[in-house]
């Protein structure tokens, strides 16, 4: 796992620094940010940000694999179909496929969010994080129905709403984020102290090994006397 993170992060910041080139290249005139150049920007910008999402994953993979996988998945599937799209003449089109390809995308980035949250509070914060979710839910979906074509915009007071849901959604996720730093490094100092997180199972696992080692050492005492 630890050799599969290296590579996870050594191809996310491959691929980071070839967009940042590209990006550079545009800026002093080469043709980057139309044709083809702008084509091979958007694979290694996707492939940046597929990668770097995916590292959240593979963290929470010993935690909770089907959740890893599941949010892997979604991952993958939006990173094909986004490839398929800038290989093809899809493009420079407006098609269902590339509609469907961006409300999966948004839907992919959230939900990876979401987990490596989650998976990093657990059951604390319940009720920060509940607020957190329904508001970054609620923006996915206007975002999502934005990409679809329908103008939610339109509707009075709509854009003003879109908005504060945008701030509110960032602070949110902010201040989670901090609050899960700020728990993860009690739970290193409390380590660091002379205590370590056990799961139950391995505990259990654990007392039964020492109960029949004490067993076993009962026994050839006695053998001996």
């Amino acid at each position: 796992m630890i050799k599969l993170k290296k590579g996870v992060l050594i191809s996310a910041l491959s691929c980071l620094g070839v967009t940042c080139l590209l990006c550079i290249l545009g800026i002093f005139g080469v043709a980057i940010f139309s044709g083809v150049g702008l084509r091979i920007l958007l694979i290694f910008a996707s492939l940046t940000v597929a990668l770097s999402a995916s590292l959240s994953d593979i963290n929470i993979f010993e935690k909770n694999k089907k959740i890893a996988i599941a949010s892997l998945s979604l991952l993958g599937i939006s990173l094909v179909f986004a490839l398929i799209i800038f290989c093809s003449k899809l493009l420079d089109e407006v098609h269902i496929f590339n509609k469907i390809t961006a409300i999966l995308s948004v839907f992919s980035i959230m939900f990876m969010m979401i987990v490596s949250l989650y998976t990093k509070l657990e059951n604390k914060f319940r009720v920060l994080q509940a607020i957190t979710y329904i508001v970054v839910l609620l923006v996915d979906i206007l975002i999502s129905l934005l990409i679809a074509g329908v103008n939610v915009l339109s509707v009075k007071g709509m854009t003003e709403i879109f908005g504060v849901l945008c701030v509110v959604a960032v602070g949110l996720l902010i201040a989670t984020a901090v609050v899960s730093t700020k728990k993860e490094n009690a739970t290193e100092s409390g380590e660091t102290q002379g205590f370590i997180r056990v799961k139950k199972v391995e505990y259990e696992n654990l007392i039964k090994e020492n109960k029949a080692l004490k067993e076993e050492i009962a026994m050839l005492r006695s053998e001996k006397k």
